[in-house]
């Protein structure tokens, strides 16, 4: 069971409210343009190959999906179970595991266990201390890469309703 807080619970209620519809709204997003033109420039400058990639926030393995052909092996984490289950369903291949995991909980891997650590429409919903932790732990169990692809700013209306709600646009 994962321990999470008011906040952490609300949102992952979120998502696995939304897992039935979530592959529909990221192709209607900002989030599938900016994710093409982020993998395009990993191929292009970065050696993943026979890699050991973490996934943090694999909603449904969409942002995996891109890496699979060219990496070892990819550990996908989430903390919502109908979003899981959504990418173990989709992406069933040998190199690929899942585990149910909050992202705070990530220091339970060794250090330098994994060469490159994603993270994709993951941070923006966190306050910085949030951010921060999650960030010291990354620096721990990764090796190679921090891969993040996000909004920049240009957060569609229903995240940036739910982030000012909840206070974190303000810094709250």
């Amino acid at each position: 069971m994962l321990n999470l807080n008011k906040k952490q619970n609300y949102d992952k209620a979120l998502f696995n409210l939304s897992a039935r519809i979530y592959d529909y709204l990221h192709l209607l997003s900002l989030a599938n343009v900016n994710n093409d033109r982020a993998i395009e420039y990993i191929l292009t400058h970065c050696d993943i190959n026979n890699t050991y990639i973490l996934d943090i926030g694999c909603g449904t393995g969409i942002w995996s999906s891109f890496f699979l052909p060219h990496c070892f092996k990819i550990h996908c984490i989430d903390f919502s179970e109908k979003l899981l289950k959504k990418a173990k369903n989709k992406l069933k291949y040998p190199k690929i595991s899942f585990e149910l995991l909050s992202a705070f909980d990530i220091d339970k891997y060794p250090e330098n266990t994994f060469d490159i650590i994603t993270a994709s429409y993951f941070f923006h919903g966190f306050r910085t201390k949030e951010r921060m932790d999650i960030l010291t732990k990354i620096k721990f169990i990764g090796k190679k890469y921090l891969v993040v692809s996000d909004y920049g700013g240009n957060i569609p209306l229903i995240p940036k309703i739910t982030i000012q709600k909840e206070g974190v646009l303000n810094g709250i």
